[in-house]
């Protein structure tokens, strides 16, 4: 289940205009299939690749030079949307515990191209997914702004998880967060950096997904990413835990 919404935000995310999205089948004589997480707005219940429906969806285009038309900006998005969904189902398939919403900002260059892409937040929990998102995202080649000037829009998109979690509170994790911050004293980290982390049951860190109000390097991620890993947790026993925390 994918969610889109496009509107102002401050940190990372996918497509804010609504969908819904299903496989799945059965037959008489074999075990029945998994049925595929279906693709949910927040505001209207659409396909996610049939973005036709209408523009009463919460996707907001702001100009700041020039503006967007957001019929335009929905049928841009609709070519670079099934890839993003795709970064997901791959991931879900090999993570079925994870899920949440990702918001990004677009920023759009005078010829339709995209200038920067931002997660301006997120709690799916997964580096991976959230850098092939905003990979898929970023090739959107939307027309060009009118007024003449760059423009800006949010997009925002939720995605469905497989297989429930734990809900865990930031003290759970802080005793142990606290030891892999000094572990990486030397390092300087982004303003306002939150982590989102799926905890296994016996204690360590399966997946992490990050966002800043700057983007953060990669570089960085990756490093604190490897810390994260090697850490011990207080152990969830039979569930994955999942846990949003101010770094």
């Amino acid at each position: 289940m994918v969610s889109r919404s496009v509107g102002v935000a401050l940190m990372g995310g996918l497509l804010s205009m609504g969908g819904l999205l299903s496989m799945g089948g059965c037959a008489t004589t074999q075990p029945k299939q998994a049925e595929e997480p279906k693709v949910v707005s927040a505001h209207k219940a659409v396909n996610p690749l049939d973005l036709s429906g209408g523009l009463d969806d919460g996707m907001q285009v702001e100009g700041l030079m020039g503006t967007l038309d957001p019929g335009q900006a929905r049928d841009a998005l609709d070519t670079t949307l099934p890839e993003a969904t795709r970064c997901y189902s791959r991931e879900s398939r090999r993570h079925p515990y994870l899920g949440g919403e990702m918001q990004m900002k677009f920023r759009v260059n005078r010829d339709g191209s995209v200038k920067k892409i931002t997660l301006t937040s997120s709690s799916v929990g997964s580096l991976q997914m959230e850098r092939c998102v905003l990979t898929a995202l970023a090739a959107t080649r939307f027309r060009r702004p009118m007024g003449g000037g760059e423009a800006e829009l949010n997009y925002p998109l939720t995605f469905p998880a497989r297989m429930g979690s734990q809900s865990w509170e930031a003290e759970q994790v802080v005793e142990t967060l606290n030891k892999v911050r000094k572990d990486l004293a030397k390092e300087t980290f982004p303003a306002g950096l939150v982590l989102t982390l799926y905890i296994s049951p016996r204690g360590d860190l399966s997946d992490a997904g990050m966002y800043a109000a700057d983007n953060v390097a990669a570089d960085l991620a990756d490093r604190l990413l490897l810390a994260l890993k090697a850490a011990k947790f207080k152990a969830p026993q039979s569930h994955y835990a999942k846990v949003t925390v101010q770094w």
